[in-house]
């Protein structure tokens, strides 16, 4: 004989309890975020270094016949501010341009395509080199992103020519200077280059020049601690090798 109990019938259970569905107070309702933090835009940050067209360099490299259509793999790359030096039309001075670049990208190939916008051209590198810190500066205080900078480039070229009292530029097509232009300014912003001494750096040479007071022969310091509390090292000489203990 079983020692459970009878089951209770179903008119004999209590209701379960009503349900909370009320949503907690949000304790971040009232959470304001920080400013952003701003920087200053220094010139030092971004090089001026107008590349002249006579140094473009020449390309042996032949590109292979492309298996696929040549609109295919095409999308936007970049936009940035880019500054030449070149010679005027009747070619009996130099001037300084200041433009914009819109660039596409083939990503079969790696070819480039793009347009170029010229804001504004001056005879003198200074005044060049202010207009285009001052363009910088203004992109940095707004933050504008790259794919901003056409808007930005048309509407700065637009102002200045109404100062002129010219008309507006239009886009145009870019032009080999232009490419190499945009390289050479994105090699000299890279900073990606590793920070080591040539191979060939005579590193004995950089002390000849040492005062006096500063050659000496007796051991220093530290080296003369660790023989004194007897750390010592087989065929390991303190004073002919000192830090940082490279093994050749």
């Amino acid at each position: 004989m079983s020692d459970m109990p009878p089951p209770r019938s179903w008119d004999d259970l209590s209701e379960p309890p009503d349900l909370d569905f009320s949503m907690p107070e949000d304790p971040f309702d009232t959470f304001t975020p920080p400013p952003m933090q701003a920087f200053d835009y220094l010139p030092e940050d971004d090089l001026f270094d107008p590349f002249p067209i006579a140094d473009l360099p020449a390309s042996d490299n032949a590109a292979a016949p492309p298996s696929f259509s040549r609109d295919d793999g095409w999308g936007w790359h970049d936009t940035a501010l880019i500054a030449m030096e070149r010679a005027t039309p009747d070619g009996e001075a130099t001037e300084f341009a200041v433009g914009a670049l819109d660039l596409y990208a083939n990503a079969h190939s790696g070819d480039l395509g793009g347009s170029y916008l010229e804001i504004e051209r001056f005879d003198d590198l200074d005044e060049a080199a202010a207009f285009y810190h001052q363009l910088q500066g203004d992109i940095h205080e707004r933050q504008l992103l790259p794919f901003q900078l056409v808007d930005y480039a048309a509407d700065q070229a637009q102002a200045r020519a109404a100062e002129r009292g010219e008309v507006a530029p239009t886009w145009g097509a870019a032009e080999p200077a232009h490419y190499a232009t945009y390289e050479e300014i994105q090699s000299l912003n890279d900073g990606q280059s590793p920070d080591i001494p040539p191979a060939d750096l005579a590193f004995d040479s950089l002390f000849d020049d040492l005062p006096e007071q500063l050659v000496t022969d007796e051991p220093k310091p530290n080296f003369k601690a660790l023989r004194d509390i007897g750390i010592t090292v087989e065929g390991f000489d303190p004073d002919a090798d000192p830090p940082p203990f490279i093994d050749p």
